[in-house]
């Protein structure tokens, strides 16, 4: 007898304790399941304060110091000449030589190469983001609370990485079109209709970069969104199955009544037969 009472007294603790957590675990989630959609709302509220996860970030594992002032310093120099020689035709009152045509035509294939460089890394910092929503989404044994948190400063942190990529992308849509500009005004041999294929073209990278960019992010949200609903379904499961646990539980407390009352009643009749 001692040891029924022992297991009942165990499972007891046990089914408190569930109902402990699932209490702890439905504050942060809401009173009901139909509450998730309101909840997700309030989590989108808190993002701009949760901060990002490059506050304190060490950009030198993606590049150098030295590296990306180089890459600056090349930027410049190719931006530089492009000017120069630009200019120096338009100062002399010359048409551009035929050596600084094709300079010129180096010069900008030499820019988008670095402007590609230029958005990788930004690029690259959007890939780390959707890395750790990933590797969140994945994770097991994480509450909703902490799911919530860090999930909120990833999606904060994937906007902030797509508008980086996008302000570069449309920085060096403007300096190409400055230039290509100048270059209609001072290279006779360089066409409007040249021209105007080339702006159309700096156009189109700077909407692919666009993109990108939203597309990368998109799907970051997409991720953690998920992570969030796949919880909310795994609380909503849990919460049916302390349902049916309870529901057992109260069946057993019936049948185990009963069963006493049924002996209790043949005790009685027995006593009852004895002594008559």
């Amino acid at each position: 007898m001692s040891m029924t009472m022992g297991e009942g007294t165990t499972a007891t603790d046990k089914l408190k304790q569930a109902q402990e957590d699932l209490a702890t675990a439905n504050e942060n989630l809401g009173s009901s399941y139909e509450e998730i959609g309101n909840k997700f709302s309030d989590f989108y509220t808190e993002i701009e304060n949760s901060g990002s996860i490059f506050d304190n970030f060490n950009e030198q594992i993606l590049i150098s110091d030295d590296e990306k002032q180089a890459l600056a310093d090349n930027m410049d120099s190719v931006q530089g000449e492009i000017t120069e020689i630009a200019r120096l035709a338009a100062n002399e009152r010359r048409e551009l030589t035929g050596s600084e045509i094709q300079r010129l035509d180096e010069l900008f294939q030499k820019m988008h190469e670095l402007s590609e460089q230029e958005l990788a890394l930004e690029e690259a910092k959007q890939g780390v983001v959707t890395t750790q929503a990933k590797a969140l989404n994945d994770a097991s044994g994480i509450s909703l609370e902490e799911y919530t948190q860090r999930s909120q400063k990833l999606v904060n942190s994937a906007e902030e990485t797509r508008t980086a990529v996008i302000d570069k992308a449309y920085e060096q849509y403007t300096e190409e079109v400055a230039l290509l500009d100048l270059r209609l005004q001072t290279d006779s041999e360089y066409s409007e209709k040249e021209h105007k294929a080339d702006v159309e073209a700096a156009e189109k990278r700077y909407q692919d970069a666009i993109d990108a960019a939203n597309k990368e992010a998109g799907d970051t949200l997409a991720i953690l969104q998920q992570g969030y609903y796949d919880r909310a379904d795994a609380l909503k499961e849990s919460t049916d199955e302390l349902k049916k646990l309870n529901r057992s539980e109260a069946d057993e407390k019936y049948r185990h009544s009963t069963k006493m009352q049924e002996i209790q009643r043949d005790y009685n009749d027995g006593l009852y037969n004895i002594c008559r």
